[in-house]
């Protein structure tokens, strides 16, 4: 059981992780864009 709540946790921290990583991304490109 804690094994599965574990991995749960471990994929939504993943997610997370991607979307702040996407998140900077973009963030980066508009920035290389204004300046």
């Amino acid at each position: 059981m804690k094994i599965v709540e574990s991995d749960k946790f471990k994929k939504e921290l993943n997610n997370i992780l991607a979307f702040i990583a996407k998140d900077s991304v973009s963030a980066k490109n508009y920035f290389s864009k204004s300046l």
